[in-house]
C-alpha cells in the first residue's frame, strides 16, 4: 500500500443490537457496533485484516470504487450512513 491514503466505501445499517458495516469493494468483509463511533472504529479494524489476509494470501487488493459507481449499480440499497474508511498504511495487528 506504498505510503498512499485509501478510502473505501462502507454502508451502515442498523441491526436489533446496533450497527452493520459492510464494504462494498470487499464483499465479505463486515463488523458491527453498539454505536455508530464503535461500529466505525471496528469496521476499519475489519478492513485492515481483511486487506492484510488478502497480502497474505497474494491476492490483488482493489483500487476503491466511485460513490458515483455504487450509488449505480447498488440501487436497491438503504444504509443509514455511507462512509469513506481510510487506510493510510497497515499497521501490524498486534496478536495477544
Amino acid at each position: 500500500m506504498n505510503g498512499k491514503v485509501y478510502a473505501y466505501i462502507s454502508d451502515i445499517v442498523k441491526s436489533k443490537s446496533g450497527y452493520n458495516i459492510l464494504f462494498y469493494d470487499f464483499p465479505g468483509c463486515v463488523s458491527a457496533g453498539k454505536t455508530l463511533e464503535e461500529t466505525i472504529k471496528n469496521g476499519k479494524i475489519a478492513l485492515q485484516m481483511h486487506i492484510e489476509g488478502m497480502i497474505e494470501d497474494k491476492e490483488k487488493i482493489p483500487k476503491p470504487s466511485s460513490l458515483e459507481k455504487i450509488i449505480k449499480e447498488d440501487k436497491d440499497s438503504k444504509p443509514e450512513v455511507r462512509i469513506l474508511i481510510e487506510l493510510e498504511k497497515l499497521l501490524p495487528i498486534k496478536k495477544n
